[in-house]
């Protein structure tokens, strides 16, 4: 998971949001190490610890991997909160997953394979999610 001890990540793609008791979360895209040693790319969150946007910001784990980013938070018309993110990261698709907010995070429901087709499986060098 991302964290400052491990190494320094890029923040890619953020979003920021705010859940439903008002926690402000952000939604960011990086790098893990895998169980391969290698870089996988995962779409991940982060909480403010003030609720405000100066932070301090807390690291939560991954909400997606398997090469997956650039994540986006969006309503479907029934009021379903869904996040989209692109998989792979070089000749990627958007693939959605139905989320919950849990008032101070956010949880992958399921993914919607009805909506964007089957996962694709993981790239040479990383594990499956």
């Amino acid at each position: 998971m991302p964290n400052a001890k491990s190494a320094i990540y890029v923040t890619d793609g953020p979003e920021f949001f705010r859940t439903k008791t008002g926690r402000l979360l952000m939604l960011w895209s990086s790098y893990e190490k895998n169980s391969f040693g290698r870089d996988g790319y995962v779409e991940t969150v982060a909480r403010s610890k003030s609720g405000e946007l100066k932070g301090p910001w807390e690291q939560l784990p991954p909400l997606v991997r398997n090469d997956s980013g650039h994540g986006m938070l969006f309503r479907s018309f029934a009021g379903q909160l869904m996040l989209v993110v692109h998989q792979p990261f070089l000749g990627a698709h958007a693939k959605l997953y139905e989320m919950e907010d849990l008032g101070d995070n956010l949880r992958v429901v399921q993914y919607r394979d009805d909506l964007t087709g089957p996962p694709l499986g993981p790239q040479q060098g990383q594990t499956p999610q």
